[in-house]
């Protein structure tokens, strides 16, 4: 099947056939509500005019009303607000968006050579993509959907899978401006010390191949033309797994489709025909030997701190595999090696975790941080090789990209471990400062990669390690800001829940 039919697959999942039956009843007040403000000051009178004018707005707000129950009144508002944002307040249950925040885009685009019109035209584009993406968070957080990854992320993934269907005819002119204006945002750092590597948000010049890539997925005959723009295997990546995305949308929301259902009520993840169902299946690890003198040290080590064994006990005790599963600890040369599923047979690289070895054995030499730097590194790397295979094997309805939503995962089990394995998390910071610390160059950033990058990572780990208790890494505060760390402690037993809620069905403990 064509990534555009899988497209349209899913979104018959997503999306109620209105030709034969209407949408689910709603109660009273259960719905998106919509107000206009007139613009105050005289400049943004055009730019009310302009928004109020262009269709798509009302399309996309028709096709989510009718499309989802819910639990209670979403009050949307465009508006003068005195700021150049738009933004979701879950308090309020209200979504605002700026008038100022197209004056912005506007002035944006007319200094990359646009004349005036067409700056304007472009700028209520990408106000629509960004509408929907304030939507997204709306959606998410009204609904308590369980998203994984970066809920920013998350938000844009459903901008531009609702875009490419609400809108008539297909319209990509949202997508396509939105990439464009991160694309400008992304020329202007100067230097790393410009990029917020700590922020929720993806760099602006990471959302902007993102969307590409998953733009081209779509539909790659008709957006060929990206193919000048995003690298090849980025493309190819997106093609694979962009198909699943309408699919794993349609199950985070079908419980408010139902008529009168309204929701989750604190449950997990129904499980539909055809799903992998949970059973008595083992994971089994396996080390292989290696043939260079490093990689052979590395399996000696891991063998010799069972490495194979905890790993098993660890997902073995949480999990009810639907089979068995096999990972193997082998010589690759490269860092990556996609799971097969059809030999359900996952590998982690030693060619990998020797160079990481080597790397930190360089950094921190005969210190007291080398072993638990290393034992985290190895510890956090496995963990996460196999929490890409459980996604996989179980076909669990990730958001964002598949490497954040592993990473995600494995701090999760990290965190669920650190009672007796403090050192460890401690360790993945030290390994991701590391590897920070070796990339100071702005350009040579791969920001076109689907992964987060290792600066990203290490604020990452913080976080994750602060928000699973914050008085025992108290001393994080000195390194990550005030904010972001707050953000972090709401964070954290939202993303576990959210984690628990995609794994019920196979969930063992209780």
């Amino acid at each position: 099947m064509s990534a555009r039919g899988a497209l349209a697959a899913g979104l018959l999942l997503l999306v109620p056939v209105l030709a034969a039956a209407q949408p689910a009843e709603k109660a009273p007040g259960r719905e998106i509500v919509v107000e206009w403000r007139a613009a105050k000051q005289e400049a943004f009178r055009p730019i009310e005019r302009q928004l109020r004018s262009n269709p798509s707005y009302d399309r996309v707000l028709k096709f989510v009303d009718e499309l989802l129950v819910f639990p209670r009144e979403l009050k949307v508002t465009f508006t003068e607000s005195g700021k150049v944002n738009a933004w979701y307040t879950p308090s309020e249950h209200s979504v605002t968006m700026s008038y100022e925040l197209v004056d912005y885009l506007a002035r944006l685009f007319r200094s990359a050579g646009l004349p005036p019109k067409r700056a304007l035209e472009l700028a209520d584009e990408a106000n629509v993509f960004i509408f929907l993406h304030e939507l997204g968070h709306a959606v998410i957080g009204e609904l308590e959907l369980p998203t994984t990854g970066k809920e920013e992320d998350a938000a844009d993934e459903f901008a531009l899978i609702i875009a490419l269907e609400a809108l008539e005819p297909k319209d990509v002119g949202p997508a396509r401006a939105a990439a464009e204006w991160f694309r400008l945002m992304g020329t202007l750092p100067k230097g790393m010390e410009d990029l917020h590597f700590w922020d929720e948000h993806s760099l602006d010049a990471q959302r902007a191949y993102r969307i590409l890539a998953k733009l081209y997925a779509s539909e790659p005959k008709k957006h060929r033309f990206l193919e000048e723009q995003v690298p090849r295997e980025r493309l190819q990546l997106a093609q694979l797994r962009f198909r699943t995305k309408p699919g794993n949308w349609a199950r985070l929301v079908d419980p408010w489709r139902e008529e009168n259902a309204y929701g989750w009520r604190g449950g997990g993840i129904r499980m539909r025909d055809g799903d992998p169902k949970p059973g008595n299946g083992d994971l089994r690890i396996l080390v292989e030997d290696g043939t260079t003198p490093q990689n052979q040290f590395v399996a000696e080590q891991l063998r010799a701190a069972g490495a194979a064994k905890n790993l098993e006990l660890l997902f073995d005790s949480f999990i009810a595999f639907p089979r068995d599963v096999t990972v193997v600890y082998r010589e690759t040369g490269r860092q990556y090696v996609p799971y097969n599923h059809r030999k359900q047979v996952g590998v982690i690289s030693l060619d990998f975790l020797s160079e990481q070895c080597r790397l930190l054995y360089e950094h921190y030499g005969e210190s007291e941080q080398l072993g638990s730097t290393i034992g985290g590194m190895l510890m956090y790397w496995s963990v996460q090789e196999v929490a890409r295979v459980l996604i996989h094997e179980l076909r669990l309805s990730y958001t964002g990209e598949l490497e954040d939503s592993s990473a995600e995962l494995a701090m999760i089990f990290m965190t669920l471990m650190q009672g007796e394995n403090t050192e460890l998390l401690v360790g993945v910071s030290l390994w991701y400062a590391m590897l920070k610390e070796r990339q100071v160059d702005l350009e040579s950033l791969p920001v076109w990669s689907p992964a987060s990058l290792d600066q990203q990572r290490f604020y990452e780990a913080l976080c994750f390690t602060y928000g699973s208790d914050p008085e025992a890494y108290s001393w994080v505060e000195a390194l990550v800001p005030a904010s972001r760390l707050a953000r972090a402690k709401r964070e954290y037993p939202v993303k576990r829940r959210n984690w628990e809620r995609l794994l019920s069905e196979y969930w063992v403990l209780e």
